[in-house]
């Protein structure tokens, strides 16, 4: 069974089958043995299978499955009574969500059928194919092109989810179009930060590149950076609190349970597809994985570390007399005001961060300019983001 098939069974068992048990159960074998069956499930599978997502499925589905416990043992009647004011209570408040916030962008939507799990999907997003990426970009030698070149260093920004042509084939074929003296050559991984990103300049910087642009985004960098690598015994690429490699050579482990466990997505997929059309769901989904995901400060490192390797890399080119801007790229709609990254780099000497101006600043038209996933560029996203940094290549390399 693949990770796609066997993720979606356990969704669907969290979401539907484990509530109907429950529910069963208590009828039959009482509550208390039912939950303490529950408990002992919940923990067992989300430490020991790699495709189950650990809370953002199981901490929704208990709560659901509560919620079946109660209805069971309570007279038929007062069951039938509480359904139908959970689903008044649910049907107004899908009312009243659709007459005043509009549809969240972000991950929250997805067009993929409800049977397939969207990270098993994304080909490029599945638990073996990050660490090949990141791991190629940390250590491999670039193939330089023979003549003229820049570089253009990032995460899945700038290579993309499984994009038309290969990974960053569509971001290349935007420079292409703007700038066709020079070849384009991007080094990114998604789900990488500055410290991949950092090694995989360093490998570049000998071919001579004419510039390079290494585009930072907030999202990865504050959550991924630090993360075990298997080619590195499973540990962080960079000793801590420094900027120096903690393998100068590839060192292949395969990864624990935990190290798998923080492989996979916490979005909860299933129960985004479980209502698609429900503007509701989509946002307590969105309000969900802020909690889970983007927000989740447990995981995040500490700005100013993130920024102290983007200004070594930054050091490290002009060491090199290679010239070197840091791009910040667009974190939804909002503008880059009291960031705590970007005032990072402030700190660290990185005042000139270009910041691409023409990106609007209404949810609505910025949506237009991703993806399916909310993140992610599309043609005219792509097309948008090379205008603002053009000006800045033709400053240093001018055009024709």
């Amino acid at each position: 069974m693949d990770d796609a098939a066997l993720t979606w069974l356990l969704s669907v068992g969290w979401t539907v089958l484990i509530p109907v048990g429950v529910g069963v159960g208590t009828a039959r074998w009482g509550g208390t043995r039912t939950m303490v069956a529950l408990a002992v499930i919940a923990v067992v599978s989300s430490l020991t299978i790699p495709a189950m997502p650990p809370w953002s499925q199981v901490v929704p589905s208990v709560g659901i499955a509560g919620l079946a416990h109660g209805l069971a043992i309570v007279e038929p009647p007062v069951r039938w009574k509480v359904l139908g004011a959970i689903a008044l209570f649910l049907g107004l408040s899908e009312a009243g969500t659709r007459g005043v916030l509009p549809e969240p962008s972000g991950v929250y939507r997805s067009g993929y059928p409800p049977w397939v799990s969207v990270q098993a999907r994304q080909g490029d997003a599945g638990d073996a194919a990050i660490p090949r990426a990141a791991c190629a970009l940390a250590f491999d030698d670039p193939d330089p092109p023979t003549g003229p070149w820049v570089l253009h260093l990032g995460d899945s920004m700038v290579r993309g989810i499984d994009p038309p042509g290969g990974p960053g084939a569509p971001f290349r074929a935007a420079w292409r179009a703007q700038r066709p003296d020079r070849a384009h050559i991007t080094r990114a991984a998604l789900g990488t930060s500055a410290d991949v990103q950092l090694l995989g300049l360093r490998k570049a910087l000998p071919h001579r590149p004419d510039a390079v642009f290494w585009y930072v985004f907030a999202g990865n960098d504050l959550a991924e950076f630090g993360r075990g690598w298997p080619c590195c015994d499973g540990a962080s690429l960079l000793v801590e609190d420094t900027t120096t490699a903690r393998c100068t050579t590839p060192r292949w482990r395969a990864p624990g349970w935990w190290a798998r466990q923080r492989q996979v997505a916490d979005h909860p997929w299933l129960w985004v597809q479980a209502a698609p059309g429900s503007r509701l769901a989509q946002w307590a989904m969105a309000a969900w994985t802020a909690v889970l995901h983007h927000d989740d400060l447990r995981d995040n490192t500490p700005p100013d570390t993130v920024a102290h390797a983007i200004a070594a890399g930054v050091e490290a080119a002009q060491q090199a007399g290679v010239p070197i801007r840091v791009v910040w790229m667009p974190d939804g709609a909002r503008p880059p005001v009291d960031h705590p990254l970007r005032n990072a780099l402030d700190r660290a000497g990185l005042g000139d961060v270009l910041i691409v101006p023409p990106f609007p600043t209404d949810p609505t038209a910025h949506a237009a300019l991703l993806t399916g996933d909310g993140v992610h560029f599309n043609a005219d996203g792509l097309r948008t983001l090379v205008d603002g940094v053009r000006p800045a290549l033709d400053a240093i390399v001018p055009g024709p």
